[in-house]
């Protein structure tokens, strides 16, 4: 770099470069010399001890002495690889429950030799987050929630008593320990007792098992929780509207399989969104919202609704479940006018 202050040494040729290396506790593994090449570099192979320790050593690299020494470290990382002497295993005795129900996790540990690991620590953590779920079959109807823009941002509640709380982007984790039993098993019962929203959660489980010479080995599976047996699909004519144009949209009212449910409740709503300012923060505000109740059938049932205001709209679908469970499906549309932007 012309005018800069680095740059390659003037003859590097015949330079000798001393090395030492030391490890995790300070202990000399090494030290040496060797001379650069042309282009300043080097090539060095180090032999790593038997008994060194383990963990995190330094390389430390010089040329030159008195006040013409440059320095340099380089960390290196000293493992030692152990033979697993025992697997774990996890799973759950269901893995798509619904909002009410319950489900056993079960984790195992077991010698490869034979026999369990008994009364070993094990540590669970279940990590929730929005999913996504559609009933097969139902190409070009939306299930769920919106998609946010990449402008927008949703933040939940967190918090947790066999609650799943929040919005898109919130994942939320819970922790539970305990001990095997002697035959090297630990079960542990989750309870999902709400969805806010009611949508569909996924749980991501990890059981962690350390023996006695602390190897510690982990086992993973996962969970998707369904908020309602049925799912609602929408089917929009149009996203942009006029104010005095009629938005038509079918709805269909589905269980997990994808096959029509018919004779269940549909609460059918559009409001017009706004984001106003309140006490210095940007939030989101919905307008009173218009009602448009409605029943499943054995075919898609048609909606309509005339905005009458330009803006950002937003239409929530919630079928009800033969248990009075929801399950919400969302989408924006936009009405033409000149209104404020929001």
């Amino acid at each position: 770099d012309k005018g800069g202050d680095v740059g390659p040494l003037p003859d590097p040729r015949g330079t000798q470069l001393a090395w030492q290396l030391r490890d995790a506790r300070g202990a000399e593994l090494g030290e040496g010399s060797l001379q650069l090449d042309a282009f300043g570099g080097f090539a060095l192979a180090l032999d790593i001890p038997d008994d060194a320790n383990l963990g995190d050593a330094q390389l430390r690299l010089q040329v030159g002495g008195g006040t013409a020494r440059r320095w340099t470290s380089h960390r290196l990382r000293i493992l030692e690889f152990r033979r697993p002497e025992y697997e774990v295993g996890v799973s759950a005795s269901h893995g798509a429950p619904l909002l009410g129900e319950s489900t056993v996790l079960s984790a195992s540990a077991r010698y490869y030799a034979g026999g369990g690991l008994a009364d070993a620590p094990v540590d669970w953590v279940l990590t929730a987050s929005p999913a996504r779920f559609s009933p097969p079959g139902w190409d070009g109807f939306h299930f769920g929630p919106q998609p946010a823009p990449p402008w927008m941002h949703h933040y939940g509640r967190g918090g947790m008593h066999g609650g799943l709380h929040g919005g898109a982007d919130d994942t939320q984790s819970f922790t539970a320990e305990g001990h095997t039993d002697a035959s090297g098993a630990h079960t542990l019962q989750v309870d999902v007792t709400a969805l806010d929203p009611p949508r569909p959660m996924s749980v991501a489980v990890e059981a962690a098992v350390e023996d006695v010479n602390r190897q510690r080995w982990a086992a993973r599976t996962a969970l998707l929780v369904h908020p309602s047996a049925v799912y609602a699909g929408v089917r929009l004519g149009e996203r942009f509207v006029g104010p005095e144009d009629e938005l038509g949209f079918d709805v269909v009212v589905a269980d997990r399989d994808g096959a029509l449910v018919a004779g269940r409740d549909i609460h059918v709503e559009a409001a017009r969104l706004r984001t106003v300012l309140r006490g210095g923060v940007w939030v989101e505000e919905r307008d009173p919202a218009q009602q448009l109740p409605g029943t499943s059938a054995d075919a898609p049932v048609a909606f309509g609704v005339t905005p009458g205001a330009p803006g950002r709209w937003s239409l929530v679908v919630e079928p009800t479940d033969a248990a009075g469970r929801l399950n919400r499906t969302e989408l924006t549309f936009w009405v033409s006018g000149s209104a404020p932007p929001t």
